[in-house]
Formats: C-alpha cells, structure tokens, sequence
C-alpha cells in the first residue's frame, strides 16, 4: 500500500454470498461488495457503478434475441 507505507493488506476470497459476512464475523476487515447485499450494520460506500447487461441464444426465435 504506496499511500499507507505502515498499512499490510492481505487479500482474502470470499464467496459473493459471504462478503458482509465475513466483515461481520471478523475475517475480513473491508470488502468490495456486489449489490444486492444486506449492509446493515457496516459502514458502506458507493465507489463505482457498473452496467448491467443479459445475453441469450440468438437461435431460440425469441424475439429479443435478434437486438
């Protein structure tokens, strides 16, 4: 951490169902969470927004398919 020389960071996994989770219970001290999560309780921000897209098969004769 360039800004925080003192300050050791130490990435941990968690499954998306399991991120507030692991703040809660200790394991991690700060997340990056996907909506939809239950924040209650933990200090949350909003740092980016991302798009939301679908696909499906273009062969299937649905009529979004072909857009």
């Amino acid at each position: 951490m360039r800004r925080r020389p003192g300050v050791r960071g130490e990435p941990k996994r968690l499954d998306w169902d399991d991120e507030v989770a692991g703040l809660r219970d200790g394991r991690a001290d700060a997340a990056f969470v996907w909506p939809p999560a239950d924040l209650t309780g933990p200090y949350s921000e909003v740092i980016h927004c991302e798009p939301r897209s679908s696909a499906c098969p273009g062969d299937t004769g649905r009529p979004h398919a072909t857009r």
